[in-house]
């Protein structure tokens, strides 16, 4: 096991993956740090100043689906920037890329969830952002303009994913409802609102299946819901932690004696790893 104190102390408010063995860490101390895992070894390889650190986590463009693209992307980082804006950054200096921004008359609030997205038809980059006010915003960075803008929630959105193929999604939110969104050719959406209800309020996170047959969901009541993403119908409830789940991640291949696993962090100190419907 590799271990590094990598913010000095603070909370670390996000991990994820950049490319190849490099991955980004999203600290409480104001930071963004660029890391380098190779040949057993952690090191730092660069560092810049985050705008803001909020329960709105970084993003990255999907390294698989940048070949698409130019490489310019893959060194991309979208972070919450202060109001309602999204600032797009360079991994290794640290420079503005773009802002993308809407007035504040729109009442918008904070930026509370980033899904980066390149399209594999169109070849471009996208964002789709959830904000405090319960909106969704489908943004288009070349154009560093907004495509265009649904009401979700009557409160603030707190997750969300997409299929693989981004022509459907689930946004998650403070309340009992879960909506569906459908994304037309990047060029509109539509919004069914409490397409699914739960039992108990708030979700921190939401992932879809790679295989887009399954929905977890990640319950402020410590439970895990599943529910089937053809019918939307709840398939089973998983009870194992004690505090709110923080996170899921589903496998992006078969681990154990060819089976997926769903991975989920909670406040309780305990990652959980599951073998559902294989």
């Amino acid at each position: 096991m590799l271990s590094v104190d990598a913010h000095d102390g603070s909370a670390v408010n996000a991990i994820g993956s950049v490319y190849g063995e490099y991955f980004y860490s999203h600290g409480r101390d104001g930071k963004v740090n660029i890391w380098n895992c190779y040949q057993s070894r952690i090191e730092k390889a660069s560092s810049f100043a985050s705008e803001l650190t909020n329960f709105c986590k970084a993003s990255t463009f999907s390294a698989g689906d940048c070949v698409a693209v130019s490489n310019e992307v893959k060194d991309w980082l979208v972070l919450p920037g202060s109001d309602s804006s999204i600032y797009i950054k360079n991994i290794w200096s640290g420079k503005n890329v773009c802002n993308l921004n809407i007035p504040n008359e729109h009442n918008l609030g904070m930026c509370m969830y980033i899904k980066s997205i390149i399209n594999k038809y169109l070849g471009r980059p996208y964002i789709m952002a959830g904000y405090e006010c319960g909106d969704v915003i489908l943004w288009d960075v070349s154009e560093h303009k907004p495509i265009c803008q649904s009401k979700c929630f009557d409160e603030p959105v707190t997750c969300m994913d997409l299929t693989s193929a981004h022509g459907h999604g689930l946004i998650g939110s403070v309340e009992k409802e879960i909506s569906i969104i459908d994304i037309h050719n990047m060029e509109s959406i539509s919004v069914k609102r409490t397409a699914i209800t739960i039992t108990n309020s708030g979700l921190n996170d939401i992932k879809i299946r790679q295989d887009d047959k399954l929905i977890a969901t990640a319950g402020w009541d410590g439970r895990i819901r599943l529910f089937s993403m053809k019918s939307l119908k709840p398939l089973a409830v998983l009870s194992f932690h004690s505090e709110s789940i923080s996170k899921l991640a589903f496998s992006s291949n078969e681990v154990i004696k060819s089976q997926r696993l769903l991975a989920a962090g909670s406040r309780d100190g305990r990652i959980s790893l599951w073998s559902i419907y294989n």
